[in-house]
């Protein structure tokens, strides 16, 4: 009998157009060989060099990584030593997936504003857990910045707590650069994540190993993957969004310690986004509203990926530019 409701299941599922588990069609590669690498403790980091990076074959761009982690924000004119050092920190959308590098907003600022020495810290697939990790071990009183602007969008938070449907993302990006590269299976990689115990923050980490588990035969059973994504779909929003806010705070806490001026800039505009903002606003953490309309054309570099375009950039920029003003005439 069992056997019988399982093959009525299998079939009544491939029916109703649900399959077995099959990889996304999506590529990223680069020349040289990995711009981005697995990381022991932050899940990636950013390989030194120049990179030519091509993305599902047609989306081809330019990216310059730093011997110091960071995406390159140009050759900087006229850097003194009281010239105020501001550092973004952020996701792909800060880095600039899928743009060159001189199209970047980061690095549009820093061309519009020689005085100050702007530093891009943003990573692909970073939350804010990597950046707390990052200005705990990183950041010594010798290289802090002046002004930390952290950016912020709504889907940090599945990262902040590696939930179970962020990791099916991963275990899908995972497995299609393994397919690409079978090379990157013999690096150790972990991702960060924040959870909260006795009502305090605690950080811990996940093996991409561990994220790797899946239940078995997904690749070959409709119900096996159907039950595999109930499972991952099972998450505790709510609980999402109270890790972020401890985060958030554990930010400004190391940013106060550091004597550095933390600014938010958000990208998103869901009742998330402004429940945080509404937090920071709460806390004395300036914010900065920088959202621009991913659905409108051209603001993606679409087909081919769904990251802000050169055109979204410079919008970003020109929303960052009235607040630096005020700044560089202080």
């Amino acid at each position: 009998m069992m056997i019988i409701t399982i093959v009525l299941l299998e079939v009544g599922l491939r029916l109703f157009g649900f399959g077995t588990y099959e990889l996304p069609e999506y590529s990223m590669v680069s020349n040289p060989n990995r711009h981005l690498s697995p990381d022991a403790n932050l899940g990636i980091h950013l390989n030194p060099g120049t990179f030519a990076v091509t993305i599902n074959k047609q989306l081809k761009y330019t990216a310059t990584h730093l011997k110091n982690g960071q995406r390159t924000c140009g050759e900087q004119v006229a850097i003194s030593d009281e010239s105020t050092t501001l550092a973004f920190y952020g996701c792909s959308f800060t880095y600039g997936t899928g743009v060159n590098d001189w199209e970047v907003y980061p690095h549009i600022i820093q061309q519009q504003f020689p005085d100050l020495k702007i530093e891009n810290h943003a990573v692909p697939g970073y939350g804010q857990a990597q950046i707390i990790l990052d200005l705990e071990k990183q950041m010594d009183s010798k290289t802090k910045p002046g002004i930390l602007i952290l950016n912020y969008l709504s889907f940090h938070n599945e990262r902040n707590t590696m939930n179970s449907a962020y990791q099916q993302k991963i275990r899908t990006g995972y497995a299609a650069t393994k397919k690409i590269d079978r090379g990157i299976a013999s690096y150790k990689c972990s991702y960060s994540f924040g959870a909260i115990e006795n009502g305090s923050l605690k950080m811990g980490s996940i093996s991409i190993q561990e994220i790797n588990s899946t239940l078995p035969l997904i690749n070959y059973s409709a119900s096996m993957n159907a039950f595999q994504n109930l499972f991952d779909e099972s998450v505790d929003t709510e609980s999402d969004e109270k890790v972020t806010l401890a985060m958030i705070d554990r930010i400004h806490e190391i940013c106060e310690e550091k004597k550095m001026k933390l600014v938010l800039s958000y990208m998103t505009h869901d009742a998330i986004t402004q429940r945080l903002v509404a937090h920071c606003k709460s806390a004395s953490i300036p914010t900065m509203d920088i959202f621009v309309d991913l659905n409108k054309k051209g603001s993606t570099n679409a087909p081919y990926d769904s990251h802000p375009s050169a055109k979204t950039h410079q919008v970003y920029a020109e929303k960052l530019s009235t607040f630096l003003r005020k700044l560089s005439d202080e």
